[in-house]
């Protein structure tokens, strides 16, 4: 008889569907920029942390691998993935590159970006937003 492995998305997969439909990954990665020796992208692993956030509350960045063990990552965060390629050494240069960034311009344009997206209006916005490209 052969083997079948199964692995849950349960409700990951709507996260990690908006996630995805809001193009936030992308915007991430091209903000931060894209390393091609990591397998794991700024990106996937700020999905992966929000995914995990949303499931696995006051927990630390260690135990997140223990999180997905049981999940599908390679559909929920990237293709090829595993639950140990989302560390906590992955994870922590991820926080480490928003922080280079900043993390108060990245959160403003992505939630206007999900804002627009979803129809939701936009006339009266704060003004103390930091300046972000």
């Amino acid at each position: 008889m052969k083997k079948v492995d199964i692995h849950r998305l349960d409700h990951h997969g709507i996260v990690s569907g908006v996630f995805a439909e809001l193009g936030f990954e992308k915007m991430i990665d091209d903000w931060v920029g894209v390393d091609e020796k990591e397998k794991v992208t700024t990106g996937q692993a700020v999905k992966a942390m929000v995914i995990s956030g949303l499931g696995f509350t006051q927990r630390p960045l260690v135990l997140t691998p223990q999180f997905f063990s049981n999940l599908a990552v390679d559909k929920l965060v990237g293709s090829g993935l595993t639950a140990d390629d989302l560390n906590r050494h992955k994870l922590g240069r991820a926080l480490d590159a928003l922080a280079t960034v900043g993390c108060e311009g990245i959160f403003s344009v992505l939630a206007s970006s999900a804002c627009e997206l979803s129809g939701i209006n936009r006339d009266v916005q704060s003004l103390d937003r930091p300046p972000f490209p």
